[in-house]
């Protein structure tokens, strides 16, 4: 909104702006990340994994964890198995190698190797 003074020359322009967000974008965002908070990195939440109920030595527990991804094996009996994570691997290979050529005593604070995606047919040994 323009301001003009008693001679109608241009003295302010006044800028009324809409939030970037709105209050229930806020919410969603703040409950999203309380809610990333509160799990471990293996993908349960914090408060019933590290509870007494969980606890495998508890006679009264409630719950119980199973590492693994289920597999039957070709003799008909479930397994539980790792799973292997591709691009994970390659970034601590990278590591690995680098570390390596760089030196025992080398300082490899703070690197970080990003993982991209690359077509199978696009790979080099570059």
């Amino acid at each position: 909104m323009p301001e003009y003074d008693a001679d109608g020359r241009l003295i302010a322009v006044h800028v009324d702006r809409e939030p970037e967000w709105t209050p229930a974008q806020v919410a969603l965002v703040l409950g999203v990340e309380a809610h990333e908070a509160s799990v471990g990195a293996h993908g349960q939440p914090l408060d019933e994994a590290t509870s007494s109920e969980s606890d495998p030595n508890n006679p009264e527990g409630i719950r119980a964890y199973r590492a693994g991804i289920p597999v039957v094996t070709p003799e008909g009996s479930t397994v539980y198995a790792p799973l292997r994570d591709w691009a994970m691997k390659a970034q601590l290979d990278a590591m690995d190698k680098w570390r390596e050529a760089a030196g025992d005593n080398a300082n490899t604070n703070g690197l970080f190797f990003p993982v991209s995606v690359i077509e199978r047919g696009d790979i080099t040994n570059n």
